[in-house]
């Protein structure tokens, strides 16, 4: 599934909530006989746009990011759900990552195994993340937060969690220091730079499109719809658009 202009789909049950990451986002079945991992009003409307649109744009560049959708969470299926914190989900539209089953958080011991054998997937990951400015996925020798998971029958990378993309208080020197893939900074190969600058310049053609993806409440702060975000398409554009000011800096 990929992101479409469709009507969202209805959760129909809340199963479980997280006990690991930050957001501890929420395990729901829904309408469509998928589970999905569901993120809501507690992650704040900003965060939200910015998993739908950092999402995107990273399928629409190749990344192995898993189906996505927008959720329905009813009031009834809030007021019935005995789990804890459960108004932290909310009412209204949700951010829904499909679930994946058997896999594992990418843990220290695989980023050389990545880098050897998913070379492809890790170097168009830091280049994504330095593109959308996310710092969101470091790893090291004391820990971090990688935000990749590892399908352990098959050895292959999945990618998620986009929420702290479009980073206002983005450390450019860190980000480099600090990502999971990092180390591969300067040992990339001109010509597949060449090539991967000018699809992400050919994706950001198609921002205006994804921003009208967005459901309308994401775009205020309440759910009344009377404090609207200061989160808006300029930014998000002004931000993609170093993929031309800022490349040949950066990356040659």
């Amino acid at each position: 599934m990929s992101p479409t202009n469709q009507e969202p789909i209805e959760v129909v049950r809340i199963i479980r909530r997280s006990t690991q990451g930050v957001n501890l986002p929420f395990f729901c079945a829904a309408s469509d006989g998928r589970e999905y991992w569901v993120k809501g009003a507690g992650l704040g409307s900003r965060a939200l746009c910015c998993e739908w649109i950092a999402g995107t744009l990273a399928q629409r560049l190749g990344l192995p990011v898993p189906p996505f959708a927008l959720l329905s969470v009813s009031q009834e299926v809030i007021d019935g759900s005995l789990i804890p914190d459960v108004h932290q989900l909310g009412a209204g539209i949700a951010f829904g990552s499909e679930n994946v089953e058997g896999v594992q958080e990418l843990g220290i011991m695989d980023v050389k195994y990545a880098i050897r054998h998913e070379l492809e997937v890790a170097r168009m990951t830091l280049l994504f993340d330095w593109w959308v400015k996310n710092s969101d996925r470091t790893l090291g020798e004391k820990g971090g937060n990688p935000n990749l998971l590892v399908e352990t029958a098959v050895q292959s990378i999945r990618v998620i969690d986009h929420n702290l993309a479009f980073d206002r208080g983005w450390d450019g020197e860190a980000f480099f220091s600090d990502h999971v893939f990092g180390q591969l900074k300067g040992r990339i190969d001109a010509e597949w730079l060449l090539a991967a600058q000018s699809k992400m310049c050919e994706t950001l053609d198609g921002l205006e499109e994804i921003w009208g993806q967005l459901p309308e409440q994401w775009l205020f702060l309440d759910r009344a719809m009377s404090m609207p975000s200061d989160f808006s398409v300029e930014e998000v554009k002004h931000v993609l658009q170093r993929v031309q000011t800022e490349w040949k800096e950066q990356w040659t």
